[in-house]
């Protein structure tokens, strides 16, 4: 049985980045506490009358200074990997306005997870933790990765296979998940076993239709 997604949600990719954007909030809103301040720059407008005069502040240089702490953050290496299976982190980066997009899948998923919550708290001064800025700036991730893509859920048990986590990524736009965390899995496809909840194995494929072609 095949099911087709209406809505472009990876359910593991937005858990994956929202555990990291939580704690990379803590961490952040934490060291600003503790006396870090986030530099600011002057920009210049035109008024009726004088010159107006307004201060950026600039967020993606305070996170940036602090890459290495928040990659030693639990979330980190899970939404990397989560972000690594997925193509179209190019398009991400270029509409982003990134100059450079690493060659090395890894270091191209690292830098779109830095990018993405960059996002998060663009022109933003306060690091707590915003579930309509992370909502935004995930639709925006979705949006390009996702562009002329159909997800498809293919339900099929694979016997003696148990999956300690929710999903494992097999390839580019291709995991094996379990029934039970997917939404839109019929209950028929789950079952009781082995004293806790099993379910049937869910292939999920991402793809591209005939007439579709990335941008560039």
């Amino acid at each position: 049985m095949v099911a087709n997604r209406r809505r472009m949600r990876n359910r593991s990719l937005h858990e994956a980045l929202r555990a990291f954007t939580e704690q990379a909030a803590l961490t952040l809103d934490a060291q600003k506490h503790a006396g870090a301040e986030v530099p600011f720059e002057v920009v210049e407008s035109p008024g009726a009358r004088t010159a107006l005069y307004c201060y950026h502040p600039l967020t993606s240089a305070f996170i940036g200074e602090r890459a290495e702490t928040l990659e030693r953050l639990p979330g980190h290496l899970p939404a990397v990997r989560a972000l690594e299976g997925l193509g179209g982190l190019d398009d991400y980066l270029e509409a982003r306005g990134e100059a450079r997009v690493p060659e090395d899948p890894g270091d191209r998923a690292d830098a779109t997870l830095q990018v993405f919550l960059n996002s998060v708290y663009d022109e933003a001064s306060e690091f707590a933790f915003d579930s309509t800025r992370f909502g935004r700036a995930y639709r925006e991730l979705e949006s390009v990765v996702y562009e002329g893509r159909t997800i498809s859920t293919l339900v099929v048990p694979v016997r003696g296979l148990e999956l300690d986590s929710a999903e494992v990524v097999l390839a580019e736009g291709f995991a094996l998940a379990r029934g039970d965390t997917l939404p839109e899995v019929p209950p028929e496809a789950v079952w009781e076993g082995l004293g806790r909840r099993t379910s049937e194995r869910a292939g999920r494929g991402c793809g591209r239709g005939p007439g579709d072609r990335r941008r560039r």
